[in-house]
């Protein structure tokens, strides 16, 4: 089943909301390629990272896109599926289906592919955040300045003023993700707006204009 028939962006995100709801243990992601090369390879003549402790930055300059083009699918999208199940302690791997027993394998724990572990401060969510991340996924991300982050840590909703920038589009209703200038996720939350009619005015224009309601967001440092 295609994730955009469940009006998903993409497989990858239909599975990690899947994992999250039904709060699984880890999240297999089944590909075309052995898993997370070093500078982008997809082949054998890459250096295939084995295992990854941190999902940042840094490492996102590994895909083959650029960090501000956050389109549908790709390992752009993957790597922010297992950035936010790793916060939620759901251990992901990924791995080529094309070849015989990997599946297998990775199921019996074995060391193939990219493994992505879970925090070392990963904590089990809440039944209301659980509801927060069931929401129609989007490959979408907000990038916030300093003062917004610190008040949804306080508990409060997001507001347009404390937008720095929007990579790719959601519409109302859609699980957004938050991130830092660094481009770490700091928060995940269903969105109000349109980005179609927030990038119409400059943020720090738009006074009051809630982006994000405080209930329904899930902070995540």
């Amino acid at each position: 089943v295609n994730g955009t028939d469940w009006g998903i962006g993409d497989n990858d995100s239909l599975a990690g909301s899947l994992a999250v709801a039904l709060s699984a243990q880890k999240l297999l992601i089944v590909s075309s390629i052995n898993g997370l090369y070093e500078d982008g390879q997809i082949d054998d003549e890459g250096k295939l990272i084995s295992e990854v402790g941190d999902v940042n930055a840094e490492l996102m300059k590994y895909c083959n896109s650029d960090l501000s083009q956050y389109g549908t699918g790709g390992m752009i999208t993957k790597l922010k599926v297992a950035r936010l199940c790793r916060l939620v302690c759901i251990e992901t791997q990924i791995v080529n289906g094309l070849t015989p027993g990997m599946v297998a394998d990775a199921l019996s724990n074995k060391k193939i592919g990219t493994t992505f572990l879970t925090h070392k401060s990963c904590r089990l969510i809440k039944n209301r955040d659980r509801w927060i991340l069931s929401a129609k996924t989007s490959s979408a991300s907000i990038m916030v300045d300093d003062g917004a982050l610190k008040a949804l840590q306080k508990g409060s909703s997001l507001l347009a003023v404390g937008i720095k920038k929007i990579y790719g589009s959601f519409e109302a209703g859609d699980l957004v993700e938050i991130v830092n200038e660094l481009l770490e996720s700091v928060a995940i939350g269903v969105v109000d707006v349109d980005a179609k009619e927030l990038v119409k005015v400059d943020f720090k224009e738009q006074k009051g204009v809630q982006v994000m309601h405080a209930d329904n967001i899930m902070v995540l440092v």
